[in-house]
């Protein structure tokens, strides 16, 4: 059977101590058993086994999450080591962190101006300045001219004023030359106003005032004489009339 001296020797010493364990008749079944836990321990085996590689798994993926982790964490470490020297930088020159967004764009108009040339940007900002001075100058200028506006506009209503009070004395002057009082005849009118204020003691403003009174009353004066006229003239008619009807009333009767 192709069998060797010393397998066979173990078979029969493990045979002779299995039959001193179990009576024969039972060796069969008590083989069964055996090879039934030997299956049991092969799918424990087997089930040790994934779960051993379902382990090492886990620990491979854990192992890979930490690495992450440490990375990111490192990174993270790095970008906190950055901002903190990059904001002291910042601030150490007056920009604080509130002001990054204003810098950041303030860097940019000067890359899109110069590409970060020193010297470009040192001429732009250099005409600027004298663009600034120009602009303050000329608006020292424009606010003197406003003061020189607003001063001879004042100068003008005054004129204006003047030119008004010289029109309406105009204006008089002809209407009295209209009715043939002039100027001469004013400076008599004023002296004999002066005379009269002299003679009885009295102010010259307020004699002008009651002179100027009694030529309105002289004109309301005028004015009753006349309606006080007409009414005798149409008294005059109506009796005329009158007479006339009694007249022609005799006739008839």
């Amino acid at each position: 059977m192709d069998i060797k001296a010393d397998i066979l020797k173990d078979a029969l010493l493990q045979f002779v101590k299995l039959s001193d364990e179990s009576p024969f008749s039972d060796i069969s079944k008590y083989l069964h058993e055996k090879n039934e836990e030997i299956k049991q321990l092969k799918n424990k085996k087997q089930k040790l086994k994934e779960e051993i590689q379902t382990i090492v798994k886990e620990k491979i993926a854990y192992e890979e999450k930490v690495r992450s982790s440490l990375k990111n964490a490192r990174t993270t470490l790095v970008n906190i080591d950055i901002f903190v020297n990059t904001r002291d930088e910042l601030e150490s020159y007056g920009i604080h962190v509130e002001d990054i967004d204003k810098f950041a764009r303030c860097l940019q108009g000067i890359r899109n101006y110069s590409n970060y040339d020193p010297f470009k940007v040192i001429q732009k900002f250099s005409d600027l300045k004298i663009l600034e001075n120009e602009i303050e100058s000329k608006q020292k200028i424009k606010n003197d001219f406003q003061i020189d506006i607003k001063k001879l506009e004042e100068i003008k209503l005054d004129y204006e004023t003047r030119l008004n009070l010289k029109y309406m004395k105009l204006k008089n002057l002809e209407e009295l030359e209209g009715i043939k009082f002039d100027i001469q005849d004013l400076k008599k009118l004023k002296a004999i106003l002066i005379e009269i204020s002299s003679e009885h003691n009295v102010n010259f403003e307020q004699t002008k005032m009651q002179f100027f009174e009694l030529l309105e009353s002289y004109g309301t004066r005028i004015a009753l004489e006349k309606e006080n006229n007409r009414l005798l003239q149409l008294v005059n008619i109506l009796e005329n009339q009158s007479k006339a009807r009694d007249k022609n009333y005799i006739i008839k009767n």
